[in-house]
């Protein structure tokens, strides 16, 4: 039987702690509002989204909120490289499916989940870039049960939106603009049901934080909650087994006693209601 070991959060090692940001990363996506007046192109920062596979199709899974301040006539931008690397993948509105629920009258109780089908005929670029996460194999094995909630540790990747920057423009263009992504790391999320839809309370204590965190979380609206198992290796060093997306950020709470709180989807919804409502939407 293989030996339990048992590791506190702040002293898993920085380079395991590096290796699955860096894995997380290459499904993750910043999304910007992206709006053309004559030959100029502005973008806006309105969220994280994670690339799935639903249904065969080749998705970004966010937050419902994030994808409701589209507009008809704009294009949905991706920031694509989380390694400062110039990108430019955009797609008109009109060629996308998107599907939501939410946001409610309540923003902070949910729900507040949605997903893009992307065009299959325009991601190539994308694909040889980024990584797709398959809902689709691995919905028989989480049928039944999921992950022990203390199996290894929780990660959140998104992009922060306080840190948005003016660069020079490049060649051929009249602006460019950076974000930085953040990844962190943190304890069980608190698990709970309401009205149908499964949630994780995740919070972040700023009193403790090992690192500094922004002032705010806008920009994580739509952020992938993953779980990591992890594992000794041959040579000793810890690393991960497997990669589990399993929630949605949608909301952070005031910055109270030194502490907020965010509140996401759970796994139900990424393995069950998502793939449910892409399926219903397809048949109507």
């Amino acid at each position: 039987m293989p030996r339990t070991e048992r590791i506190h959060i702040s002293d898993l090692p920085d380079a395991t702690v590096d290796c699955v940001c860096d894995a997380i990363a290459t499904f993750t996506v910043g999304l910007t509002r992206n709006v053309r007046e004559g030959n100029r192109e502005r973008a806006f920062l309105i969220g994280t989204g994670t690339l799935v596979t639903v249904n065969r199709s080749h998705c970004i899974l966010t937050a419902g909120h994030v994808v409701a301040q589209l507009g008809d006539s704009d294009y949905l931008g991706l920031v694509s490289s989380f390694a400062g690397r110039y990108g430019r993948q955009v797609f008109e509105k009109s060629i996308l499916q998107i599907h939501a629920v939410g946001p409610g009258q309540d923003e902070s109780k949910g729900p507040d989940i949605a997903v893009v089908v992307l065009p299959q005929a325009q991601i190539g670029s994308l694909l040889a870039e980024k990584s797709f996460f398959s809902i689709d194999n691995r919905r028989a094995r989480f049928a039944e049960a999921f992950l022990e909630k203390n199996r290894g540790f929780w990660f959140m990747v998104g992009v922060v939106g306080e840190s948005e920057e003016q660069l020079d423009p490049i060649p051929g263009s009249v602006q460019t603009k950076a974000w930085w992504g953040l990844c962190g790391r943190f304890s069980m999320p608190r698990e709970y049901e309401e009205l149908g839809f499964d949630y994780l309370d995740v919070q972040v204590d700023y009193r403790t934080a090992a690192r500094d965190l922004p002032s705010s979380f806008g920009g994580f609206s739509g952020a992938g909650v993953w779980q990591v198992p992890l594992r000794k290796n041959r040579e000793g060093d810890i690393e991960a087994e497997e990669f589990v997306l399993s929630g949605v950020a949608f909301y952070q709470t005031p910055l109270a006693d030194g502490a907020r709180h965010l509140k996401c989807h759970g796994r139900r919804a990424v393995y069950e209601k998502i793939p449910e409502l892409v399926q219903r939407t397809a048949r109507s």
